[in-house]
């Protein structure tokens, strides 16, 4: 039996190419977003990010149809790929870029742990660094920059994927479970 995995952002602009690789490797993938993801070999189902209840309801639901003829209850996924986001600025009003990244992706790591999904990925940006979007001329005291650059955002939506990083390594426990994305692994509770 394939790994089933939830997919948020599946048809963005990084998400419409990662679905088909993952379902070519042989993953069931359900994608969850604002517009469905016309691609084979996924199922799709609109839904807010930015609505708690309504990633609660996603990870806890039947995929489809066929899930249905087994008998045994909505089957759990195996893991979450959240890519679902606003993707840049000036789509929408800055405070209404950082809320939807924000909580959106407090909201789809909340019920993930909740619901003892214990693989969760989360999409970042290089925006962090605040070379994209920089207005003027900006000094780097390095470069190319790596992972252990100073991140320093200059605009609402790299400021946003910084505050998801903090949220992802924010460790909680949550019915015996920890999720602890420093060392990218969820630890049961001792």
């Amino acid at each position: 039996m394939s790994k089933r995995i939830l997919f948020t952002g599946g048809a963005g602009k990084a998400g419409r190419h990662a679905v088909p690789y993952l379902v070519e490797a042989g993953y069931e993938v359900h994608n969850v977003d604002l517009t469905p993801l016309e691609s084979p070999g996924v199922t799709n189902l609109i839904a807010d990010i930015t609505d708690s209840g309504q990633m609660f309801n996603v990870m806890s639901m039947h995929r489809d149809f066929p899930d249905l003829e087994h008998g045994q209850g909505p089957q759990p996924f195996d893991a979450v790929v959240h890519f679902a986001a606003v993707p840049r600025i000036l789509i929408k009003p800055d405070n209404e870029t950082f809320r939807i990244n924000t909580m959106g992706t407090y909201n789809v790591i909340e019920a993930a742990v909740k619901l003892g999904i214990r693989k969760i990925i989360v999409a970042s940006s290089e925006t962090t660094y605040g070379v994209c979007f920089a207005e003027g001329h900006r000094d780097f005291h390095q470069f190319p920059l790596d992972e252990d650059y100073d991140v320093n955002p200059m605009d609402s939506y790299g400021l946003s994927k910084v505050v998801n990083e903090k949220t992802a390594r924010f460790c909680r426990t949550v019915r015996g479970r920890y999720l602890c994305a420093e060392n990218r692994q969820c630890h049961r509770a001792a």
